[in-house]
């Protein structure tokens, strides 16, 4: 990522978390990493301000302690000379910080973190090249099949 833009002065002032809690319309079953995942849910996420403006995200493994010690800190310092967010940061705060650069910069992430992966003039997502992993299928034991 081009990270010539953010300016040298930009301060990480204040760090907030929580854990979200939910419930689904029914239990979902296992995957791969995961056994059977239940019908309660529950996300960490982020809150980081810089510069008076806040950006949100998922958030794994931040503690107290931890999001206290990044207080006072320049934003600049959290990424590495290939403009990556080092890895000490990373799942803490890769997509609060990465939400609040695309707010400050008026774009989307994905045109933040593209780069040389996205066509010249193009603005779609289908013309973003990034190696992705996702799925939301569940694999549910034969003896509890799902009732829909």
């Amino acid at each position: 990522m081009n990270i010539t833009g953010i300016q040298s002065d930009w301060i990480v002032e204040k760090i907030e978390f929580a854990k979200l809690r939910g419930e689904r319309a029914r239990s979902a079953g296992a995957n791969g990493r995961i056994g059977i995942h239940g019908q309660s849910c529950t996300v960490d996420i982020a809150r980081i301000t810089i510069d008076g403006q806040t950006g949100y995200g998922s958030s794994i493994h931040m503690t107290p302690e931890w999001a206290e010690g990044i207080i006072g800190r320049r934003l600049l310092d959290l990424f590495d000379d290939r403009g990556r967010l080092r890895e000490a940061y990373r799942l803490p705060l890769e997509y609060p910080v990465l939400d609040w650069l695309g707010q400050r910069q008026g774009k989307p992430v994905y045109d933040l973190v593209s780069g040389a992966n996205l066509e010249r003039g193009a603005h779609t997502l289908s013309h973003v090249m990034t190696p992705l992993y996702i799925s939301t299928i569940y694999i549910f034991p034969m003896s509890r099949q799902p009732s829909y």
